[in-house]
């Protein structure tokens, strides 16, 4: 599973360092190495560019995102957690 985190990491670093992506949303599948992608796609982010899913209460969090006017939605950079797949329509 290391691997594949690690694997995971080196092919979303190159894309990050020569892509130059404005915005991402990366839906954490529990058991796949998720918790290091997280890290590492928080770490090339702002801070207050970020909307983490809140791992205890996804379904929460999704409905409060939904729930924000569009351009706050629009603003966030990041979007990652699990559930993410379901703010596929409301980010930008």
């Amino acid at each position: 599973m290391k691997e594949l985190a690690k694997s995971i990491i080196h092919d979303v670093d190159y894309f990050l360092r020569f892509q130059t992506p404005l915005k991402m949303l990366f839906d954490h599948l529990p058991k796949c190495g998720g918790m290091t992608v997280n890290r590492y796609l928080k770490s090339q982010y702002r801070y207050r560019k970020i909307y983490q899913i809140d791992g205890r209460n996804p379904q929460n969090s999704v409905c409060v995102f939904k729930s924000l006017p569009e351009a706050r939605r629009f603003d966030y950079d990041l979007v990652l957690g699990h559930l993410a797949y379901e703010l596929i329509d409301s980010v930008h």
